[in-house]
Parts: C-alpha cells; sequence; structure tokens
C-alpha cells in the first residue's frame, strides 16, 4: 500500500490539520514523530524493497456491449430534478420529492454502500444517476453527491476581494467524500 499525506499549505507540521490517505482508508489526524538520519535511511529502504515487489499485470481489453440506459418506475426510482429537501437521522437518509411526479410518494429511504457519516455535516445533496438521466434507481454507479457550501459564499467575496487568508478552510465535510460522493445501495418509497 502506497501511503499519501495531505496537508495544510503542503507542510506538515505537528499541531496542524493532516490527512493520510493509504488505498481507500483516510486517516484525518496522525501522531508525528521526527526520525533520526539512520531511522529514515531504513524507512526509505524499507519502502523501496516493497515497491520493487510489486507485480505489474500486462493490461487487459474489455470487450463488452455499451450499457444501455436505464429506465424505471417512481415505485423504487426517484427523478433527481424533484428532490424537495433531505434529513439525516437514526433511520438514515430520507429524502422529499414532488408526490405528484412520484406516485403520489412523497418520502424516500435511501441506502448507501459505504458509510456516508460526512452526509450529517454537509449543507446540500445532490443525487446523480450513472447513466446521466435524472432516474436515480440505486443500481450501481448512481451516487449522492455532498456540497459543503458553509464557506463557499465567504470563499467568492474573499476571492473578489484578493483576502483568501481570511476565510476559514472547509470544516464540515472531508474533501474525499466531497469528491467521491457516497454510491447509492437502495432506495425505497415510505408509506
Amino acid at each position: 500500500m502506497d501511503i499519501q499525506t495531505f496537508a495544510t499549505d503542503g507542510w506538515a507540521c505537528p499541531g496542524k490539520p493532516l490527512m493520510v490517505r493509504g488505498d481507500d482508508t483516510s486517516c484525518s489526524e496522525v501522531q508525528m514523530s521526527p526520525l533520526s538520519k539512520p531511522e529514515l535511511d531504513d524507512a526509505l529502504d524499507a519502502r523501496k524493497a516493497r515497491l520493487q515487489h510489486v507485480a505489474t499485470l500486462k493490461p487487459i481489453e474489455v470487450r463488452a456491449q455499451h450499457w444501455r440506459n436505464i429506465r424505471g418506475t417512481t415505485d423504487h426510482c426517484v427523478d433527481a430534478r424533484f428532490l424537495r429537501g433531505w434529513t439525516w437521522g437514526k433511520e438514515g437518509l430520507v429524502i422529499e420529492v414532488a408526490p405528484r411526479r412520484h406516485s403520489g410518494h412523497r418520502y424516500y429511504k435511501v441506502e448507501t454502500v459505504d458509510d456516508c457519516r460526512d452526509l450529517a455535516s454537509a449543507d446540500t445533496i445532490r443525487l446523480t444517476a450513472r447513466s446521466g438521466d435524472a432516474a436515480v434507481c440505486g443500481r450501481p454507479g448512481d451516487k449522492l453527491m455532498m456540497k459543503d457550501e458553509s464557506t463557499a459564499e465567504l470563499r467568492r467575496i474573499a476571492a473578489a476581494a484578493g483576502a483568501a487568508a481570511a476565510v476559514p478552510p472547509q470544516s464540515h465535510v472531508s474533501r474525499l467524500a466531497l469528491e467521491r460522493g457516497c454510491e447509492i445501495s437502495k432506495l425505497a418509497p415510505l408509506p
């Protein structure tokens, strides 16, 4: 596993925000300690030895039919254009849609593939279908995207004034969650 470090302004300093990521695992805080010259040399040698033993496979070519757009009914799909609101609670994510456009169903429960705990801190959500259509059915590739707009307006104003340093960093939703979103596994209307 190759580990990447993300730090404010590229500087990893004790007491400053720091994130370490390896594969799909992220840690927001780590303990740092200085290494002596011999310890650093040993760590670099161990990393080089691990990287030399990585097997590289020949390129593969996938031959398959083009994945057609998926159409769905309002019993198991939501038209993302008519999303009115959402709430996050002990039942998970419940979205509100226009009932007139969804066979009388106003509320749908949304389940995600992975833990989507950053959702509780998001300001805005958006449903996206893998096919690019408005119908989100919980099929592979359908996603729940999050936006943290808590500082977006401040950033826009500060950028116009040239005072980016006065704006606090995004604080609620991790950058990784904002970029990747959460894959939807199931959508079901609530009674």
